[in-house]
């Protein structure tokens, strides 16, 4: 898609934007200044990988706009009165298709997040691993595994982000999957 899209969805998603929440977070970021922008570094980004660091309260808001026809709400402490952050991000058209994929990730038996399926709720999930390496031969750098989970009926409204250090050689992000089950299982049984 180029750098000036990828830049200004970027931007639209207000990623490097202070995050509107009670305490005071870091702020994502898709460019490190000191960073020489070139193709490959366009396209390591455009996956996620490359200079992308993504505070995990920004990214589980995202996520929510899968389920929100394509609008973010604002994070909070507090259960409360919800509130848009960032009106219609997305299409409805392209949070629906995306909101069908995510499903498939935990529904489909082959999904990387299906070991967390319940028969009675639908969910809807991504799992994800991130290199910490210094060069794409790196083979001693670290991994992140992440794992956004949410119910996809606004009755039963519930979103985690799960991010766990150093799960190379743990199962990567299958490990965060394992480890979530347990909060997702109080929250569905009540």
């Amino acid at each position: 898609i180029g750098k000036d899209n990828l830049f200004k969805y970027y931007k639209n998603l207000k990623i490097g934007e202070k995050i509107p929440f009670e305490l005071s977070l870091n702020r994502s970021q898709y460019i490190n200044k000191n960073q020489k922008v070139n193709d490959q570094f366009i396209a390591d980004s455009g996956y996620g990988q490359g200079q992308i660091l993504m505070n995990p309260l920004q990214l589980a808001s995202i996520y929510s706009s899968f389920v929100n026809e394509g609008s973010i709400y604002q994070p909070h402490i507090v259960q409360g009165k919800t509130k848009t952050w960032i009106k219609n991000v997305f299409s409805k058209e392209t949070s629906q298709t995306i909101k069908e994929d995510l499903i498939n990730v935990i529904a489909d038996e082959k999904g990387t997040g299906h070991s967390i399926y319940h028969d009675n709720v639908t969910l809807a999930g991504k799992t994800g691993t991130a290199e910490i390496k210094q060069s794409q031969s790196d083979t001693t750098g670290t991994e992140l595994g992440w794992f956004t989970v949410m119910t996809t009926d606004s009755k039963q409204p519930l979103l985690i982000t799960t991010l766990v250090e150093d799960v190379k050689d743990r199962g990567g992000s299958g490990y965060v999957v394992e480890h979530t089950k347990t909060p997702l299982d109080l929250y569905l049984s009540k």
